[in-house]
C-alpha cells in the first residue's frame, strides 16, 4: 500500500511538472503585483527580538527593520547600519555610533511619527531586554537568540550623547560586541510608537505584534502563525522596493508547499524534500524555476558526557568518532547539501588528519571497552534545533556503531525534558544544534568557565554539557576573538585548538545545514541572508507585466467564508510633501476613545502571553472611530484579522 502511495505521488509530481510551462505561461497573461513566499517556519512574532537566530528571523528583519550596523553579506565585514561607529576607547569598554539623520519610521493611519530615529530608539530596544525598570521588559528566556550570550549583560550603560549619538558602556572588553549588534536579531524599534502604547492604555506586547521598523517594506497586517502581508515603505531613504506587495505565508506541508507553485499561490518555496528536488531540476535548465541554496548557521554536533566511565577516556571518544561516516551522512541527511564544520581527511570518509589518528591497538581497546554495555543516544523534538536531523543522525550513529559490534538505543527528548537530561548529567551521547558560526559554537560547548547565565530558553543547548575542560583550549578561544589578530596568528590559533580538539574528542563536529529555495525562473534580484533567510529588498519580474495572480492572494485568507480580502497597496494619490497622516492607508489600530474623549483602558494582556493583545479597531483620520474593537490576530485564528491586521 505504501508503495502504492509514493507510486501515486510520483506520478502527480511528474504530470504537474509536465504541466509546468503551460501554468507559466497562462500566468504570463496578468500583472505580477507581488511576491509570495511559503516558508515553513511558524510567525509567532513580528519582532525578530522575540526568535532564535534562523532563517525566519533574518527574512522579517531584512523586510520591515534595520540595524545599528551591519555585515557585508558577502565579505562578512561590519558595515554601517543606521549607525556607525565612530570612536572606541583605549581600554575598548567605550563603543560611540553616530546615526544617520535621515531614517525615518513606518507611518500608520493611527501612529505617525514626528521625529527621524535618534539615539533614544536605540537605547530603548536594548533597554527593554536587559533594564527590568522598563515597561517593555520582559525575561530574558523570551529573547532566544540574543539572551544567549552574555554580551547583553555586559553592557554597563547606554547613553545619548546627543540626539544623534549614542554610546555604549561595556563592564569589561568583549570582542564579540560589534558582531552582536550586526546579527538580524539586534534591530531598531522605535521609542515614540512605545511611549504611544502607554500614552494609549495598549498592552505593552503590541511592540512585538506591531511593527514600527525603518525598513524598505513596512506591516500592511499579520495573522500570527499564519501570515504577514507587507508593502513597500515609500519614505525608505534607499532604493525603493520594486515589488508592491510581499507575503510570508506559513505553508507546514512539504508536499503542499510544491503544489502551491503550480497553482501561483506560492511564488518562492523553502526547502523542498529530496524526491520532490529531482522533479524540480528537470526543469531548471529551461529557467522555469531557479534553486537557491545558503549554508546556515545551524551547526550539528554530538557531544560527549566525558564523566561516564566509559566515556572518560579520550580513546572510546574517538573511536567513537572514527565511526562515523561523515560523507555517507552528508549525503543522506544533507543530500550532500550540507557544510563540514571541519572537513574530512582527503580520500577518507573520517574527520582525523594524520597526527591525530587512533592507533590500532588504541582502537582496538576502545571497542572492546565500548561493547560492555550499550550507549543511550539522545535527541531533542523542537522546532529551531532540527529535530528531524537529530532522529536521521542518530540512526545513522547507531548503525555506524553497530557496524563495530557497539549497541546503542536512540531516546527522544522534549527539548525542555532533554536539557534537564543534559544539565543533570544523565545522558551517553547526545546531538545537540546549535545557531551560531563556529567561534561562537564551539567555545560555549566548551567553556571551562560557567555561564554567567544559569537559567536557559527551551532551545538552548550553548553550554559545556560535556563535563570536559582544557584551559589552555580555552585561552585559545579567548585569544581568537582579539580582532587585531593578524592572519597568520590566527591561522596558527585555529590550528592548536583544531588539534586539541581532535585529540580530546569530548564533542564531534558534523555538518552545517543548508536551505534550499525554489523560485520562479522569471523571479530576478532574490537574494539569501548569512542565516539562511531571503533578502527581498531588489526583487523583481523580468517582464514586469508577469504577475502574482489576485486568487494567489486571496486564497491565503483560507476557506471561502474568511472574508479574503487583497493586500492593500500603497496610496499613491497623494503628491509628495502632504502631510503623510492625511495620506497613509490605515494599518494599525487607532485607539477607541470612551464617552470622556479619553482612550479607553485595555485589559491586561498577562493571563494568556501566548495570544497577541485584542486590539482596538483601526479608523481613518479623518472619520469618526469604530465603536467595535477588531478581533485580534491569534493563533490558530479561522479569520486573518480586519483590515489591518491588528
Amino acid at each position: 500500500m505504501r508503495f502504492l502511495l509514493i507510486l501515486a505521488l510520483a506520478i502527480l509530481l511528474q504530470g504537474l511538472l509536465t504541466a509546468l510551462p503551460g501554468n507559466l505561461q497562462s500566468a504570463a497573461a496578468q500583472t505580477h503585483e507581488g511576491v509570495i513566499y511559503c516558508s515553513e517556519h511558524s510567525l509567532p512574532y513580528m519582532n525578530p527580538q522575540r526568535y532564535q537566530y534562523s532563517p525566519i528571523a533574518s527574512t522579517l528583519s531584512k523586510a520591515v527593520y534595520e540595524r545599528l550596523i551591519g555585515r557585508d553579506n558577502k565579505t562578512g565585514e561590519i558595515v554601517p547600519g543606521v549607525g556607525k561607529l565612530t570612536r572606541l576607547s583605549k581600554d575598548q569598554l567605550e563603543y560611540t555610533f553616530i546615526l544617520d539623520k535621515t531614517v525615518r519610521f513606518h507611518s500608520y493611519d493611527s501612529f505617525v511619527p514626528t521625529r527621524e530615529l535618534q539615539a533614544e530608539d536605540v537605547i530603548f530596544s536594548f533597554n527593554r531586554m536587559r533594564d527590568p525598570g522598563n515597561p517593555f521588559y520582559e525575561p530574558f528566556e523570551n529573547f532566544p537568540y540574543i539572551t544567549k550570550t552574555e554580551t547583553l549583560s555586559n553592557i554597563k550603560d547606554i547613553v545619548a550623547v546627543s540626539p544623534y549619538v549614542v554610546r555604549f558602556i561595556l563592564k569589561e572588553p568583549d570582542p564579540d560586541f560589534l558582531d552582536f549588534l550586526a546579527i538580524d536579531n539586534s534591530v531598531i524599534l522605535s521609542k515614540e510608537y512605545a511611549d504611544y502604547i502607554l500614552e494609549h492604555n495598549l498592552p505593552p506586547e503590541y511592540i512585538d505584534y506591531n511593527a514600527v521598523g525603518t525598513g524598505p517594506f513596512q506591516e500592511s497586517s499579520f495573522v500570527r502563525e499564519r501570515y504577514v502581508k507587507l508593502k513597500p515603505f515609500r519614505e525608505y531613504r534607499f532604493d525603493k522596493p520594486r515589488i508592491k506587495k510581499l507575503v510570508i505565508n506559513r505553508s507546514w506541508k512539504i508536499n503542499k508547499r510544491l503544489s502551491q507553485m503550480f497553482t501561483n499561490e506560492c511564488h518562492i518555496i523553502s526547502n523542498p524534500s529530496a524526491s520532490q528536488l529531482t522533479f524540480i531540476e528537470q526543469h531548471r535548465g529551461s529557467n522555469e524555476l531557479k534553486i537557491y541554496n545558503r549554508k546556515t548557521v545551524n551547526a550539528t554536533f554530538i557531544i560527549f558526557n566525558t564523566k561516564r566511565d566509559v566515556l572518560k577516556n579520550r580513546h572510546t571518544r574517538r573511536t567513537i568518532a572514527d565511526a562515523i561516516n561523515i560523507r555517507d551522512l552528508n549525503e543522506a541527511v544533507y543530500f550532500g547539501l550540507g557544510h563540514y564544520i571541519i572537513g574530512a581527511r582527503a580520500g577518507t570518509n573520517s574527520i582525523f588528519t594524520p597526527d591525530t589518528e587512533p592507533t590500532t591497538e588504541e582502537r582496538l581497546a576502545s571497542v572492546l571497552e565500548l561493547r560492555r554495555t550499550p550507549l543511550r543516544i539522545s535527541v531533542f523534538e523542537s522546532e529551531n534545533g532540527g529535530g528531524n536531523y537529530q532522529v536521521k543522525i542518530a540512526e545513522m550513529l547507531k548503525s555506524d556503531l553497530e557496524s563495530i559490534g557497539v549497541k546503542s538505543e536512540i531516546h527522544k527528548y522534549r527539548t525542555d525534558t532533554g536539557l534537564r537530561k543534559l544539565r543533570s548529567g544523565n545522558f551517553d551521547v547526545a546531538i545537540v544544534n546549535v545557531f551560531s558560526n563556529l567561534d561562537s559554537a564551539i567555545a560555549p560547548l566548551l567553556a571551562c568557565r560557567k555561564a554567567v547565565r544559569r537559567r536557559q530558553t527551551d532551545s538552548e543547548f550553548m553550554n559545556n554539557f560535556t563535563g570536559w575542560c582544557n584551559p589552555y583550549f580555552d585561552s585559545i578561544m579567548n585569544n581568537l576573538k582579539n580582532r587585531r589578530l593578524a592572519e597568520n596568528e590566527k591561522m596558527s590559533l585555529y590550528l592548536n585548538a583544531r588539534h586539541i580538539l581532535l585529540e580530546e574528542m569530548p564533542l564531534v563536529p558534523l555538518l552545517y545545514s543548508s536551505n534550499r529555495y525554489v523560485a520562479l525562473g522569471n523571479l530576478k534580484g532574490l537574494r539569501t541572508t548569512s542565516a539562511g533567510g531571503l533578502d527581498f529588498r531588489n526583487v523583481y519580474y523580468e517582464d514586469e507585466e508577469l504577475p502574482a495572480p489576485p486568487k494567489a492572494i486571496r486564497s491565503l485568507a483560507g476557506s471561502p467564508g474568511n472574508a479574503a480580502k487583497d493586500l492593500i497597496s500603497p496610496d499613491k494619490s497623494a503628491p509628495s510633501g502632504e502631510s503623510r497622516q492625511k495620506n497613509q492607508k490605515t494599518d494599525f489600530p487607532e485607539p477607541v476613545p470612551d464617552t470622556a474623549g479619553k482612550p479607553a483602558p485595555e485589559a491586561s494582556p498577562a493571563a494568556d502571553p501566548k495570544n497577541p493583545p485584542a486590539a482596538p479597531a483601526a479608523g481613518n483620520n479623518n472619520e469618526s472611530p469604530n465603536t467595535e474593537p477588531a478581533p485580534a490576530p491569534r493563533k490558530n485564528s479561522a479569520a486573518p484579522a480586519a483590515k489591518g491586521g491588528h
